[in-house]
């Protein structure tokens, strides 16, 4: 039994509101950033409990605020789009079957590495028995006789089969960047996760016909081709409102809300993934205080309150509102109360909100 189908029908809830105002490492490129390898990767103790939904209703709508009174909407009927400006390029279908084809839920664990895999490893290098900096991965994906690695890291790991752990052992050369490493013999613990499976109608038709009825390679790359081009006109319609809307400042406390929301969930995704407390984040970019770092997700906190506006505003001129209908439509049937408990019923059902307005202006929208 497989895992859900490919679930190519891209699901834009999220996109438009948890997505916008998670930030994702949003502090990248800023202020004076150092190596993260030099930060230290001691995990944070803090526990993060975050209230997605702080300053948003039941019904999903910004509260205390009446949407009109801060957004004039421009005519959001009838969308002209120009069809070269939402049609899905060559590269960006590859970079999508390569997406998909590293998901671990597709990776072969049965076979043996043989030249030319790709593989999916997590490795732990030591000098006499100590781990030294920048050696240590996971989830690295390598390309075996790349030589992408050093020395004959790669031909060690063919013949092994994903599951085991084993030891690698190179010697690095001796005008090797790192003066730490350049030169000495290293030993790295390897633990092959799966080898990335190659691109078949075979594997198509595995994975696929049963949930998508897509059965061949060209039916994949033509679907996901289909779903990039929804996707593109989604957003060209969302940058067409939040161009042409004309947006009153929101009031700051509400702001603040929805800010302390941005950094605190900063904060979590720092922690989780990279183990970094506060004091990691400001030795990374060079700033003295959190304060700085939450001025630094205005911007983008402003936008994704933009969203919630014209969502907001146009649901009521249209009447769309969050029924069991569309939780599962969107969701899944049965699955708002998962929801629900991460996110709270208001931060979900100002998403579903924002995906059934997308789904009223994709339907109006004209592609010429």
């Amino acid at each position: 039994m497989h895992e859900k189908g490919i679930d190519m029908k891209t699901k834009r809830l999220w996109k438009t509101g948890l997505l916008m105002v998670s930030a994702v490492f949003l502090l990248a490129g800023c202020g004076n950033s150092k190596s993260a390898q030099e930060a230290t990767t001691e995990a944070a103790k803090e526990e993060f409990v975050i209230d997605y939904s702080a300053g948003l209703t039941k019904e999903g709508k910004l509260e205390g605020i009446n949407a009109a009174d801060y957004v004039t909407l421009c005519d959001y009927e009838n969308i002209s789009i120009p069809k070269n400006d939402i049609e899905p390029s060559d590269d960006e279908v590859l970079g999508q079957i390569d997406n998909l084809l590293s998901n671990p839920n597709y990776g072969d664990r049965e076979s043996a590495v043989k030249d030319g895999d790709t593989v999916n490893i997590d490795y732990t290098g030591t000098i006499d028995g100590k781990q030294f900096s920048g050696g240590t991965a996971t989830d690295q994906s390598l390309e075996i006789g790349s030589h992408s690695f050093i020395d004959n890291f790669e031909e060690q790991i063919i013949g092994h089969k994903p599951g085991e752990t084993f030891d690698v052992k190179v010697t690095f050369p001796k005008d090797y960047s790192s003066e730490e490493v350049a030169g000495k013999d290293a030993v790295f613990s390897v633990k092959l996760n799966y080898i990335v499976p190659e691109l078949t109608d075979k594997f198509v038709e595995t994975y696929f016909s049963q949930t998508d009825g897509i059965s061949t390679v060209k039916e994949l790359k033509n679907s996901i081709k289909d779903n990039l081009r929804d996707s593109n006109k989604n957003n060209y319609l969302w940058d067409y409102l939040l161009t042409n809307c004309t947006f009153k400042e929101l009031p700051e406390d509400l702001m603040e809300t929805r800010l302390n929301v941005s950094l605190d969930t900063l904060r979590k995704q720092y922690h989780d993934y990279m183990g970094y407390g506060d004091e990691q984040i400001l030795s990374m970019y060079g700033y003295e205080s959190m304060d700085e770092v939450k001025e630094n997700l205005r911007e983008n906190t402003e936008t994704s309150l933009k969203y919630f506006l014209v969502s907001n505003a146009i649901s009521d001129e249209k009447g769309l509102a969050v029924t069991q209908e569309a939780l599962d439509k969107y969701l899944g049937e049965g699955s708002a109360e998962s929801y629900y408990d991460t996110y709270g019923e208001p931060y979900t059902n100002a998403n579903i909100m924002v995906t059934l307005v997308s789904d009223y202006l994709m339907e109006h929208a004209q592609v010429k």
